[in-house]
């Protein structure tokens, strides 16, 4: 658990046998009287939201892939309880295409899992129950090419290309490619831009502001973090405010 600025921020890790599909779920609390305002930047998830103020009921949205940064206010008196998503889950927990929801969020019916949103808030309960919803979802068998084309992407933080992709998991780039738009609004290039940017984050953290991903040169390194983040890589690292909640929580390693 992290307390930073009186907000409290917690993250649990999913069971072995999703961790193909959910990287974690946490939560964001701010029992304050004041807001909080924060900077969002593309991480490479779509996220499941849980939103409640002053003890009102949760209301439930889903959010897309975020290819630039974005605003957002936690009220005074709220809570945020979140799921974050690998790509693989639109197709296998959701059953649906996410390129719709790019940069936004849809709402979810009224009462989307009422019978876990109704019970009083305890982040660890939340979690295990959720977990075990979402293992419900899986019906089918994943596909093993699709499996370790996002290992190979999450775990290189897309550090590679179509084409070693393809080679290593016996589909073509076409396929790949064909795959990424229809599924999830973007190519297979632009969705490991987003996973190398994010990748950075740890050595911003530390003051380092040179590229140790992969990128052609500073002046590279530089262009990229603005387009996905709207400032500079010394302006993250300063984290002014500790408005950059993605680097106020983030684990040392």
């Amino acid at each position: 658990m992290i307390r930073e600025d009186d907000y409290i921020f917690r993250e649990s890790q999913p069971p072995q046998g999703l961790a193909d599909f959910v990287k974690y779920c946490w939560y964001v609390h701010n029992p304050g009287e004041k807001k909080h305002h924060f900077t969002i930047f593309p991480d490479g998830h779509f996220d499941l939201l849980f939103r409640s103020r002053n003890g009102s009921p949760f209301t439930a949205v889903l959010s897309g892939i975020f290819t630039k940064e974005f605003s957002c206010v936690v009220p005074p008196a709220s809570l945020i309880f979140g799921v974050s998503f690998r790509l693989p889950a639109a197709e296998y927990i959701w059953k649906r295409k996410i390129g719709d929801i790019t940069d936004t969020e849809e709402p979810l019916p009224a009462g989307f899992w009422k019978d876990v949103a109704a019970l009083p808030f305890d982040f660890s309960l939340y979690a295990t129950r959720i977990m075990t919803l979402l293992q419900q979802q899986i019906t089918k068998p994943t596909d093993p090419r699709k499996q370790q084309l996002f290992r190979l992407l999450y775990g290189s933080n897309g550090n590679i290309s179509v084409e070693e992709a393809a080679e290593t998991c016996y589909w073509s780039t076409r396929q790949i490619n064909r795959y990424f738009a229809g599924h999830f609004g973007m190519s297979f290039k632009a969705f490991s831009n987003i996973l190398r940017y994010r990748a950075s984050f740890e050595q911003l953290k530390q003051g380092n502001l040179y590229p140790e991903q992969p990128y052609a040169d500073q002046a590279h390194f530089i262009r990229e973090v603005r387009k996905y983040s709207g400032v500079t890589p010394k302006e993250i690292a300063a984290n002014k405010n500790g408005g950059f909640i993605q680097l106020s929580t983030l684990r040392e390693n």
